[in-house]
């Protein structure tokens, strides 16, 4: 089946900055390092999210134990780095809040603490941490945490391994983990909670201590790797540090590593640190191109509406129509809350102008807005409602600088995509412009394209909840090119015990000219429909009459199994209709990433699809669909397989593995779409294959669900592929049984993870 889009969408990226279009840094822009070259001393800033409310905290998990906990972890890393890198801020989100973009993941739960190796500015990588260990009645103490989180650093900010023995790990064919033969050092990378040092050459002096996770991945000392270049880092360490492990700028000057004479073990570390608790809401910039055609402006104006209505009250927005800056009179950041009819009421008066001119000025402009009224505990972004344009690469060092994510939504047309598209990427190809989608990759961003006015409406709204950090989970999307009266448009989506306690929203959109009624059927057979509604469902409808959607509560009764969202025409539609079906709050994700086919990683590209809650969640079903840039199909049902045979790193660890780079063209841009399901009820919690100390815990079945994550990518080193013959994109495995609950279709792109609606 022909994967169904509106019109074909494309993703521009940048030939300059030669990368996959992927989220950056823990994906969150706050996420940043500072080097002070004269002291040869880095500081670093992270992002922490608490599933739990600090102003009614439990009992024991205030503001003081997170400041004293991050305040032990800035003394191990100075201890541990010989005082070459030091913890500046950290800022602390809570209720879950950027949960799934924070570079530290706070649990108060059960769990073993973890991190993903090389995890530093990687997309879908993070610490976790958990308020008791694994099989604990009593929380782990403050020193405890910090020192744990030295420990995970160890492994997420400088792509070490452990140097412990797994006690009952006889072997494994992943050599990342420890086995119980191993020879432990007595370095932080063994027990954080013993030691404060990371290992060195003397470590490894004669082969009878070369037992260690450490050493048959890199054959270094944690040192030794940690001022050696990535590119040189030797072929076992794919997949670990390799190409993807940060080569940090305070360890780069070294000329040789330190010895184990020669440590100094330096205390302290803790004066820089500052905690910022981000409870003052975001601000958000909304640039708005007047260069457009008029029913394209109306678009960006009734979208940049919608973004308003959407915004918490606690929200502060600015307004810029450009080039025509002087004819807006919302260019000072306005509290949202109390003042919507002012705010939208401007961006009606946004005119057209004739002049043409790419965005970087605008963007220069936001940016100066909120510099000058920027507060810490602020999370600043900017919404850009542009057509495909490149903007100067300065943009990106600006924005970054000052830690502001911008998120793009180009507004696109059948009559100008592709010369629009063709004309920004030579313009980057120059050297001295990027692309608008690499421009979100690099500020920590999202990205879409529209190609209609219902479409612009929905990328606005989803490129607010990212900017808010919502919980938000696609749990199924769909559409078809045409709905015809007779036969509507049905969407089959299995509701099960992993969405429990969530509110479940099912969204349709069409273009306002079609006349279409939009209705839902329980998995009890009752039929949903605006004017018959139960008490625990809210139909919304948007003011422009191109989408509607129905959210159910929590409290429903009978919500487990198999719900029906229909569209249906009372005369055929000229154009497409598109539903998504979303969980919020939702621990349970699924996100894509790809590995190689960059020029700064040349191994050939293979994606990584995992699958946590937030613990992983192994034994899934995942299948990977490929469509080319105008939406036709390259493969549609590709296995990505868990078991730690390559491409994939290590078996049953909640990442999924496929290459791609044979299906792949150079020079095109692609989406892969990843499908998770449960069909046979085998997927469960885990802490296998998590590198850490102690005994794993028990599976814990995760029960029916439905998953589906995107990404839109660039091949850059591939060659022309060999075609392949002999059964073309279907692939079956006893693992990988036909789920007929699959969507065969969607809509979905990474940046689109996250979607919400609200009333006022």
């Amino acid at each position: 089946m022909m994967r169904f889009q509106l019109k074909p969408l494309t993703v521009a990226l940048s030939l300059a900055l030669a990368m996959p279009l992927v989220g950056q840094a823990a994906d969150h822009s706050l996420t940043q390092v500072s080097h002070d070259s004269q002291l040869g001393v880095s500081k670093l800033n992270f992002v922490v999210s608490l599933d739990w409310d600090l102003a009614k905290p439990p009992s024991g998990f205030d503001r003081n134990y997170v400041y004293n906990s991050l305040r032990q972890f800035a003394r191990s890393l100075y201890t541990m780095t010989e005082g070459l890198h030091k913890i500046g801020t950290v800022y602390v989100y809570d209720k879950s809040q950027f949960l799934k973009r924070a570079d530290i993941q706070f649990m108060n739960k059960q769990g073993r603490a973890q991190a993903s190796v090389s995890g530093w500015k990687r997309r879908s990588n993070e610490i976790e941490i958990f308020t008791f260990d694994a099989g604990a009645e009593e929380p782990e103490s403050i020193e405890d945490i910090g020192k744990t989180l030295a420990h995970e650093i160890g492994h997420y900010g400088y792509g070490f391994l452990d140097e412990y023995a797994e006690k009952g790990k006889k072997s494994s064919t992943d050599l990342g983990n420890p086995l119980e033969s191993d020879t432990p050092r007595n370095t932080i990378m063994n027990d954080h909670l013993k030691f404060t040092t990371l290992s060195t050459s003397s470590d490894y002096a004669d082969s009878t201590t070369q037992k260690t996770a450490q050493w048959r991945v890199y054959q270094l000392s944690a040192w030794e790797a940690l001022i050696q270049n990535p590119a040189n880092d030797g072929e076992t360490a794919a997949g670990y540090g390799g190409p993807i492990r940060t080569w940090f700028e305070a360890f780069r000057t070294l000329k040789q590593a330190p010895t184990a004479e020669s440590l100094k073990k330096p205390t302290g570390g803790d004066d820089e640190l500052q905690v910022v608790y981000m409870n003052e809401g975001s601000l958000m910039v909304l640039a708005i191109n007047q260069n457009l055609t008029l029913e394209q402006l109306n678009a960006a104006k009734q979208s940049a509406k919608g973004a308003v209505d959407a915004l918490n009250n606690k929200a502060q927005v600015a307004v810029l129509a450009y080039p025509d800056f002087v004819s807006n009179p919302v260019q000072i950041l306005t509290l949202v809350g109390g003042n919507r009819d002012t705010i939208q009421a401007a961006i009606d008066g946004i005119q057209q102008s004739a002049v043409n001119n790419d965005p970087t000025q605008a963007l220069n402009a936001a940016l100066t807005i909120i510099k000058d009224a920027r507060n810490p505990a602020t999370t600043p972004s900017v919404l850009l409602l542009s057509t495909n344009a490149a903007v100067d690469a300065a943009t990106v060092q600006n924005y970054r600088q000052e830690s502001v994510a911008i998120n793009p939504v180009v507004i696109s047309t059948d009559a100008d995509r592709q010369a629009q598209r063709l004309a920004a990427r030579t313009q980057a190809a120059a050297g001295d412009k990027v692309l608008l989608g690499a421009l979100a990759g690099q500020t920590g961003g999202r990205y879409a394209v529209a190609n209609n006015n219902s479409e612009t409406a929905q990328a606005a709204s989803q490129l607010v909840d990212e900017a808010e950090g919502e919980a938000v989970a696609i749990i199924n999307d769909d559409g078809v090119d045409q709905v015809t009266p007779g036969e509507p448009f049905t969407l089959t989506t299995l509701i099960g015990s992993a969405d429990q306690g969530a509110t479940l929203r099912f969204t349709a959109y069409w273009d306002p000219k079609d006349p279409v009624e939009f209705s839902l059927q329980t998995p009890g057979g009752q039929l949903i429909t605006p004017d018959r509604l139960p008490p625990e469902v809210r139909y919304e409808a948007d003011g422009d009459g191109a989408s509607a959607s129905y959210a159910i509560s929590p409290q429903f009764a009978g919500r487990d199994g198999l719900w029906l969202s229909k569209v249906a025409a009372r005369q055929t539609t000229a154009d497409g209709v598109f539903q998504d079906v979303t969980a919020t709050p939702s621990a349970l994700d699924a996100d894509i990433v790809t590995t190689g086919g960059s020029k700064e990683d040349t191994r050939p590209m293979h994606t990584e699809i995992s699958v946590d809650g937030p613990l992983q969640v192994i034994q899934s079903t995942v299948r990977l669909e490929i469509y080319d840039e105008d939406g036709n199909p390259v493969q549609t049902d590709l296995v990505a397989h868990d078991d730690g045979i390559a491409p994939d790193v290590s078996a049953n660890d909640g990442v999924y593995t496929v290459k791609v780079a044979d299906f792949l063209k150079s020079d095109r841009e692609y989406e892969l779409v990843a499908r998770v399901s449960n069909p046979n009820n085998a997927a469960q919690f885990s802490t296998s294959g998590r590198r850490v100390q102690g005994t794993d815990a028990p599976p814990v079945p995760v029960g029916p669900f439905q998953r589906t994550t995107s990404i839109w990518v660039m091949n850059e080193t591939a060659p022309e592929p060999t075609p392949i013959t002999g059964g073309g994109g279907c692939v079956l495995t006893p693992n990988a049984p036909f789920d007929p609950l699959f969507p065969a279709l969607s809509i979905g792109a990474c940046w689109y993870l996250i979607r919400r609606r609200q009333s006022r």
